[in-house]
């Protein structure tokens, strides 16, 4: 902030640039504050909470906005409804006084040594400045520090970049086999989803082998899940079976069922296939 030295070199004369230089140096400083958080932001810093009584007035109580780059008193005040709507923005107003009245000056004249500004509340028929529900300084930081994130944003640089995402997998694929007998006449049933088709390639006492069929999906790295439903209206039937898959090509995978104690099971087999990345 600027400051006027004392009495350099012993003179004591106070022009009236001087006198000017003191209360610009302090408003300089403080309008510098909310200044820095947007240039031409206007908000209430403090105070003036407002009650606008619909059809009569609004009231206002004490304290400071900041308004087209100057910091401004308000004034507790209630303002009458005079232009027909509810909207009150503040205007500045200067008002130039003397406390003790006018002082004579030297040419006989007098006049107001002091100009007083202040924020006032005024009724108008549309907002174009900052009404006295306007921002406050709350509201302006919120609106600098809560960024909407942006998943897609990759210049770290940015507000609304995203550090340290989870990888999220894309599925190549979903579907369903259901209708699957393992056991004694092994078959397969309906297909869902991704899955294209699903044929029996070997049917032996306990042991089923299947391919199940899909469109092609561009690669062969990749990670078959694979997850056994029962159908079964006697849980213990369907609970003594396992799989693996084999010959995995782009287009096809084979599931190996294993039935263990001589049941025959009743399954349905739901897939998600996910890119397998070893690198």
């Amino acid at each position: 902030m600027n400051t006027r030295k004392l009495f350099p070199g012993g003179e004591i004369e106070i022009t009236s640039n001087e006198l000017n230089f003191m209360p610009e140096a302090n408003r300089e400083g403080l309008n510098g504050i909310p200044d820095g958080l947007g240039e031409g932001v206007n908000m209430i810093v403090s105070g003036v909470d407002a009650i606008i009584n619909a059809g009569s007035d609004v009231s206002v109580q004490d304290g400071f906005i900041f308004m087209n780059g100057e910091m401004l008193k308000v004034d507790a005040a209630v303002v009458p409804r005079t232009v027909g709507t509810d909207l009150y923005q503040f205007t500045k107003v200067t008002t130039e006084i003397s406390p003790d009245g006018d002082r004579n000056f030297r040419d006989g004249t007098t006049h107001n040594v002091y100009e007083k500004n202040r924020a006032v509340p005024t009724n108008v028929a549309a907002i174009t400045g900052l009404s006295v529900e306007g921002n406050t300084v709350i509201d302006v930081l919120k609106g600098l520090i809560q960024v909407q994130s942006d998943w897609t944003q990759a210049d770290n640089s940015q507000p609304d970049f995203i550090k340290n995402k989870p990888l999220i997998i894309n599925n190549l694929l979903q579907g369903k086999v259901n209708g699957i007998q393992v056991g004694t006449g092994g078959t397969v049933g309906t297909v869902e989803g991704g899955v294209t088709s699903a044929v029996v390639l070997n049917d032996t006492s306990g042991d089923l082998r299947i391919r199940v069929n899909f469109a092609n999906i561009g690669t062969t790295s990749y990670h078959p899940i694979l997850t056994i439903q029962s159908n079964n209206a006697n849980w213990d039937l369907d609970n003594d079976v396992f799989c693996m898959v084999k010959n995995m090509t782009a287009t096809s995978f084979e599931v190996l069922f294993r039935e263990t104690v001589g049941n025959t099971q009743d399954l349905s087999l739901i897939i998600t296939v996910i890119p397998l990345d070893l690198s």
